[in-house]
């Protein structure tokens, strides 16, 4: 009994002794979790989560923002680039057309192509455009026979005035627009300078001119000779290009190009240099013979120019063939024999008045013609001035010379005045008057010599009537002072003169 009431206290102990135990062991394991759990708060399954909803947000705002940014960017690269391509600037960047072109394979079917739009459209366009300003030109000039012809019927001040742009236009697009293996880009060039030189821009047109010459000068296999060296295959010293004389030959114009050379030399007032030029063509034994008449052309013009009249009548006559038309070609028939005339080689000078008058398109130079001719023959003596004026006034029988009575009375006078025929003289003087319609100038030298012959012969009242018609007179015109003079006190002078008269009766 007494060992079975002892069990509960040995049980009791027991469980203290464990309970002690085990709250010891719990402190130190509870101990080593808050530490624990302090160190890894970040591995916590809660913080993961949150890290991760902040990671894909942010994620989210940046990836927002990135495409608005970049939209922006496109928007604002559409924008520049549409800018740039309305200014041009873009186009730098691009390869032309004849750079494309040329990397394309030159077949005969391109060529024929490329041949035939740049010599059909844009060169046959651009020569009709720079023809229609000569041609403008030509209609506004006037010609006074009485005096040496200027060399050209057209003046440049006045082709300088008509626009070029369209001229420049063709001929640029045929060069940038078109193969460059085409047989017409020198065309090209030379049209563009021709262009130049017309409108007075001497500085552009030499150097079009001089890249022509050099860059369309024969290499032999890829060698960069000097021009005219004698290293070439022929051995010969030349500066013209070579060709054979092929009728259906493209003709390289560099040959042409260097007589514009010489033409814009003596639009610039450089007459040595473009004479030299010439000169150096005409001896080249390689320049071909159908550019003769052009080169001898300009050589007349070069001479007319420094006023080596003799040598540009002779020239002038092998340039003849290189007139554009008949008219041009009797008008420098007509300046041949001014020239001679001024040279006192007056057989010459008759001889080339007739040719004139005999192919002349234009009355006019065939009325002038045959006047001079009259003049010349009347120096001679070889017949009576009378007969001559009588040859003059027997044109007016003829319609077609009716226009001119004018000048042919005017001519007649001078002949009665050379012989001493006042009478007559002042019969014709007043005939070309009362014919007299348009050619102002004429008119007013006949009033002067008019006035001047009755004022000498004290016939008061026609110097009166004949000075009191002359008006505009410039000051250059001779006898100015004494002329103007005359007709202020005519009136004064007349009056007196009836007056004596009046007493004398």
């Amino acid at each position: 009994m007494a060992q079975v009431s002892n069990y509960p206290h040995l049980k009791r102990l027991f469980c203290l002794t464990a309970m002690g135990m085990l709250s010891l062991w719990s402190n130190q394991t509870y101990a080593q979790d808050s530490t624990k759990s302090i160190l890894d708060i970040n591995n916590s399954k809660l913080v993961k989560k949150a890290n991760q909803f902040l990671d894909s947000n942010q994620k989210k705002i940046n990836s927002f923002f990135n495409k608005k940014v970049d939209a922006a960017k496109d928007g604002l690269t559409k924008k520049t680039n549409s800018l740039i391509d309305k200014t041009g600037i873009n186009e730098i960047d691009k390869p032309l057309p004849y750079e494309r072109l040329l990397n394309k394979k030159y077949t005969l079917g391109r060529r024929a192509y490329q041949n035939t739009v740049s010599q059909f459209n844009y060169l046959f366009n651009a020569d009709v455009a720079l023809d229609e300003i000569i041609q403008k030109a030509r209609a506004v000039h006037e010609d006074d026979f009485t005096e040496l012809l200027p060399f050209y019927d057209y003046d440049l001040s006045v082709t300088a005035k008509e626009s070029i742009d369209s001229i420049i236009y063709r001929c640029n697009a045929n060069i940038v627009l078109h193969d460059l293996r085409s047989n017409y880009v020198d065309d090209a060039y030379l049209m563009l300078a021709k262009a130049y030189l017309f409108h007075k821009n001497f500085d552009t047109a030499a150097s079009i001119l001089q890249f022509i010459n050099y860059s369309f000068y024969d290499k032999e296999a890829g060698a960069d000779l000097p021009i005219g060296s004698n290293l070439n295959k022929s051995g010969k010293f030349s500066i013209a290009s070579a060709e054979d004389g092929r009728a259906w030959e493209n003709k390289n114009v560099r040959n042409e190009s260097m007589i514009w050379q010489a033409r814009n030399y003596f639009e610039a007032g450089e007459l040595n240099e473009g004479i030299s030029l010439l000169q150096l063509l005409k001896t080249d034994a390689g320049f071909p013979k159908r550019l003769h008449p052009f080169m001898y052309e300009q050589l007349a013009y070069g001479y007319y120019q420094s006023g080596n009249y003799d040598s540009a009548a002779n020239y002038l006559i092998k340039g003849l063939d290189n007139a554009q038309d008949l008219l041009t070609r009797a008008r420098w028939t007509y300046l041949i024999a001014q020239l001679y005339e001024k040279e006192q080689k007056i057989d010459l000078a008759y001889n080339w008045y007739r040719k004139a008058g005999a192919i002349a398109s234009d009355p006019i130079i065939a009325v002038y013609a045959s006047i001079y001719m009259a003049s010349i023959e009347a120096n001679r003596g070889e017949k009576s001035w009378e007969v001559l004026a009588n040859s003059l006034e027997r044109m007016l029988k003829k319609d077609k010379y009716l226009p001119f009575a004018d000048i042919i009375y005017y001519e007649m006078a001078q002949l009665a005045l050379r012989n001493n025929a006042r009478t007559k003289a002042n019969k014709w003087l007043i005939a070309s008057i009362q014919k007299n319609e348009q050619n102002t100038k004429l008119k007013q030298k006949a009033l002067v010599q008019l006035g001047d012959i009755n004022y000498q012969d004290n016939h008061f009242a026609v110097a009166k009537i004949a000075y009191g018609q002359i008006n505009n007179l410039l000051k250059s015109y001779p006898n100015y002072e004494q002329i103007t003079l005359r007709k202020k006190w005519m009136d004064q002078i007349e009056s007196y003169d009836a007056m004596i008269a009046n007493e004398d009766s």
